[in-house]
């Protein structure tokens, strides 16, 4: 396993309370402190390994964010030709090692930032989980796009936060009414696949998590447009 290196270079959309190890800690036990959150969090391995079970059981995998390491069950780590977890908040990736060595699994971790940092490798699938909500910043939100979509040689899973949920218009609708203030940031689902048809990829699965108590929805989606032969240095071997 490669430890992480703790640099102090937080990204432009940084959220604070994960930044230190209280918050990461936090974050850690999150989807096993109740039985709603622990509903959900199977809810997502759901979804999780069945995106990636369609996909080649070898390829490489990028995880950016990988919060504390918490799809690495999923990953079949064994199997893959690589698999790296990256995150920008060095308390995540102490927690993302905690699990990995709970999980007794060899994996890359690294400090990454999808926001201020250029790709440097190209992986099979790049996995990009309860990011884009964070992300009021409508140019970030497309340098996050662009660092995934150019490091992905065959699939991208990411999730967003949609407008078109029943969660998500209760949420407009209070936020209109001005009995809420802030919080997730919802997007219709055409502008993020839009987004990703721009960039060369097709969604070929949609899963909510969730019909009625939950905004995010899971996507799948595969290189239609063939990578440039010139650019980011190849990480399937």
């Amino acid at each position: 396993m490669t430890r992480p290196e703790h640099q102090s270079a937080p990204a432009s959309h940084t959220m604070a309370r994960y930044q230190d190890t209280v918050g990461a800690d936090n974050y850690a036990a999150k989807y096993e402190r109740s039985w709603t959150r622990r509903r959900t969090g199977r809810r997502e391995d759901a979804i999780v390994s069945a995106m990636l079970g369609t996909l080649d059981p070898t390829a490489s995998v990028l995880n950016a964010p990988c919060g504390a390491g918490r799809f690495v069950d999923l990953m079949q780590v064994g199997k893959r030709r690589r698999v790296r977890f990256a995150d920008f908040s060095p308390a995540m990736l102490s927690a993302t090692a905690r699990t990995l060595a709970t999980a007794g699994a060899s994996v890359e971790i690294r400090q990454l930032d999808l926001v201020r940092d250029e790709p440097a490798d190209v992986f099979d699938v790049v996995m990009t989980i309860r990011l884009l909500h964070h992300l009021s910043d409508e140019a970030e939100r497309g340098r996050v796009l662009d660092f995934v979509t150019s490091s992905a040689r065959q699939a991208v899973v990411l999730t967003f936060a949609s407008k078109g949920t029943v969660k998500g218009w209760i949420r407009s609708m209070r936020t209109r009414l001005g009995l809420r203030h802030g919080g997730e940031n919802l997007r219709p689902e055409a502008e993020i696949r839009d987004a990703l048809r721009a960039r060369g990829f097709r969604v070929v699965q949609r899963r909510k998590v969730s019909a009625l108590f939950s905004t995010q929805v899971y996507l799948l989606a595969t290189r239609e447009v063939p990578m440039p032969a010139a650019g980011a240095s190849s990480a399937s071997g």
